[in-house]
């Protein structure tokens, strides 16, 4: 297995698109990976240039990150019912939105 630089550079960016494509499941094996590419790669030392976009790559998944763990964290209070939707915004044809308030709290399942 190639352990330099562009092998990270690569498993970020299966990282990222897992991460865009919802498939979380993938994290877990992708996060042994990058360990072990990760510790390798600070005995190798790389030049700068490829830390700058290791570092780059790096930032991004943690947003990707950040931003899946809240949405999973909003669908488990909506979902257990600790915290309804209340309002939800949608748009006409003509691009004007409209504020629609739920009446009902919790989750509602329609067949």
């Amino acid at each position: 297995m190639n352990t330099g630089p562009e092998a990270l550079r690569a498993l970020l960016e299966e990282e990222r698109d897992a991460l865009l494509a919802g498939e979380l499941d993938r994290l877990a094996a992708l996060a042994d990976r990058k360990e072990h590419l990760c510790a390798a790669l600070a005995d190798a030392g790389p030049g700068d240039d490829h830390m700058r976009v290791l570092r780059d790559a790096l930032t991004q998944n943690a947003a990707l990150l950040k931003a899946a763990q809240a949405g999973l964290d909003a669908a488990r209070l909506v979902l257990s019912g600790e915290r309804p939707v209340q309002t939800m915004t949608v748009y006409a044809r003509d691009g004007a939105s409209r504020a629609l308030r739920n009446t009902r709290p919790g989750l509602q399942h329609k067949a």
